[in-house]
């Protein structure tokens, strides 16, 4: 089963409606999806719920950068100056790769590129949301999936309205 994550902030928040219904229709290929990102769990479901994902419809899971880190026993403080959470050298730039590895996710999809450096060394492809040619690739694959998964036969549907009627 393909497993695929993406980040929350700069792609789901983003453009919401837009992921809702790439997100859904994966899930109906059969594909696991877990939301990575920065805050602690229960923020992040908050979050997620508040733009309108479902578990089970949208994704199946969420990690959180915080909680990576704070198992690995490594610090991170929040910078109210710049509204971010911060970690000791690179280890806040690692954590998504590592989670992803973890949970042996085929591709992950953010929107900041300085998290790419970390998925070098891992099987995990890393796709950054704001380069062009991504988002076209990401773009076709939404536009692929709604077609899989939605059938529209207005012929088929004409015809049986119209069985048993006798045209006048």
């Amino acid at each position: 089963m393909p497993i695929i994550s993406t980040d929350f902030f700069g792609n789901l928040n983003k453009k919401p409606v837009f992921w809702r219904e790439l997100l859904k229709f994966a899930k109906l290929e059969g594909t696991k999806i877990y939301v990575i990102s920065g805050l602690w769990p229960k923020e992040l479901v908050e979050k997620l719920e508040f733009s309108g994902y479902t578990r089970g419809i949208h994704y199946d899971g969420v990690y959180s950068i915080l909680s990576h880190l704070s198992k690995k026993g490594l610090d991170t403080w929040f910078d109210e100056d710049h509204d971010s959470w911060y970690s000791e050298k690179n280890d806040w730039w690692n954590a998504k790769a590592e989670i992803c590895q973890e949970i042996n996710c085929q591709t992950h999809f953010d929107s900041d590129i300085r998290f790419s450096a970390a998925f070098e060394d891992i099987p995990t492809r890393f796709i950054y949301t704001e380069d062009e040619h991504n988002r076209s690739l990401v773009n076709q694959w939404r536009k692929d999936l709604f077609e899989a998964n939605t059938f529209d036969d207005w012929e088929d549907g004409y015809m049986s309205m119209m069985s048993g009627m006798v045209p006048m």
